[in-house]
């Protein structure tokens, strides 16, 4: 489960036990912020203008 936010108590004890895994906001980020940092170092090493686009577009009919 992900929030922007926080987890209330309650919500807390209704996980408990259960197969849930929270996500709060600041651990939102820091999983953003990691995932930024990745695709950067990927992105040194295969340049926008050396990558092949991932599927051809075809315009809408």
């Amino acid at each position: 489960m992900v929030t922007c936010g926080t987890f209330t108590d309650e919500a807390k004890a209704f996980a408990h036990g259960r197969s849930l895994e929270f996500r709060d906001g600041n651990t939102l980020i820091e999983l953003i912020r990691r995932a930024k940092a990745s695709l950067g170092r990927a992105g040194a090493a295969n340049p926008p203008e050396q990558r092949k686009p991932l599927a051809a577009r075809v315009p809408p009919q």
